[in-house]
Formats: C-alpha cells, sequence, structure tokens
C-alpha cells in the first residue's frame, strides 16, 4: 500500500448457481468472479523503477461457503489464478496458476459452512504488463453426484492426416475421482474407433 502497510478489505461477489442433470450424472454448482485491484497504488512510478517485477505480487482472500447436504459429501474446488488452497486450515499446493482448469482440488466435507483461503498471484507473463496489475480471480464450487467424472474439455486426440484417419492411434483424457476410496482403472474402450481395450472402474477400500 502507499504508507507501507497492509490490511484486510471487504469485497461483495454475485454467485451463479447451476444443476446440471442427465442419464448418469448429476451435479450442482455456483461460480463467484471478482477482481482483486490496488487503485492507490501508483504502478507507473514503480514500475519506472524495478520494472516489469513491480508488477507482479501475491494476495491473500479469505471467505467461507456453506454446503447444504445431509452427509459428508465430495467438493471439487476450481480457483485461478492460485498458488495455495486452504480448507479449514486444511493445507493444499498446486492451485491453478495459468487457469487450465484441469485439475480441480477434491475435499470431502461435513455439512455446514466452511472456510476457504486462496493465495492468489498476479503474473506478469500470464496475465500480461499493460494497463492496471488486476487480479480477475475466478472460483468454482461443484457437488458432483458420482463417484467419478470425466474432466470436461481434458480429451486430447492426435490431429486427422490427409488419409482421413489420425496421425496416432493415441489419446489422453482426465477422470477425477468424486469419492472416498481409490478408484482402479483396468481397462480403457472407445466408441466407434478401437483405440484400446474395455474400461472398467472398480472402487477398492
Amino acid at each position: 500500500m502507499p504508507n507501507g502497510t497492509l490490511s484486510w478489505s471487504n469485497l461483495t461477489v454475485i454467485e451463479n448457481r447451476s444443476s446440471i442433470s442427465s442419464s448418469d450424472s448429476s451435479t450442482e454448482s455456483t461460480t463467484a468472479n471478482f477482481t482483486i485491484a490496488f487503485p492507490d497504488v501508483d504502478w507507473l512510478a514503480l514500475q519506472s523503477i524495478y520494472g516489469w517485477a513491480a508488477l507482479q505480487y501475491t494476495v491473500w482472500a479469505r471467505g467461507s461457503f456453506y454446503i447444504h447436504a445431509d452427509e459428508c459429501t465430495g467438493v471439487v474446488i476450481s480457483a485461478a489464478p492460485t498458488l495455495e488452497v486452504w480448507v479449514d486450515e486444511q493445507h493444499s499446493f498446486g492451485g491453478d496458476l495459468y487457469g487450465f482448469r484441469k485439475a480441480g482440488l477434491v475435499r470431502r466435507l461435513s455439512p455446514g459452512e466452511h472456510t476457504l483461503e486462496l493465495r492468489l498471484a498476479r503474473d506478469v507473463r500470464a496475465m500480461g504488463g499493460v494497463g492496471a496489475p488486476e487480479i480477475r480471480v475466478e472460483l468454482g464450487l461443484e457437488m458432483p453426484k458420482t463417484p467419478i467424472a470425466l474432466v470436461k474439455g481434458s480429451v486430447i486426440i492426435a490431429d486427422v492426416i490427409g488419409t482421413g484417419g489420425l496421425a496416432s492411434p493415441h489419446a489422453s483424457f482426465a477422470v477425477r475421482n468424486n469419492g472416498g476410496s481409490w478408484i482402479t482403472i483396468s481397462s480403457i474402450k472407445s466408441h466407434g474407433v478401437s483405440l484400446c481395450n474395455q474400461t472398467r472402474f472398480r472402487h477398492t477400500s
């Protein structure tokens, strides 16, 4: 801050709730987007002395959320751009600094109120060096009803070559364990194109 002191400030966010149901899955989710900025800081003066490094910083955001359920349930937490996530004083490294949203944090939480703390980062290489160095935070909470889920947008396959086929027989995708026990993936089966063998998922305790 301009006088060299740090303090907490209050920020109100607007959440968007949704519920998605299909024949084999059901998910309740809520999202909240907000921006962290420091308009009182003379960023141009700092940049003239320290260069691009003056526009990079980390901050903490603290809030709470409420689980409306009858029993302990899995909650998928996604937050970008984050370095660390704390849920009820339990620490998790490996946030989503660049907003790829490939691997959300899954926690088994009991009904009631929970505290969420995020260590956010402002990176010039990812967010640019033009304009005010703000952090636009995208926070999401999901309560999936199925024990496993294919992460949306995670499927990667090879390009199609001139003959109409794929350049490689290999593909990749992310599967998320939403349950409270280990899941063993024993084999994989594709529909329409024979890439691998049959897929079966088995819970192991």
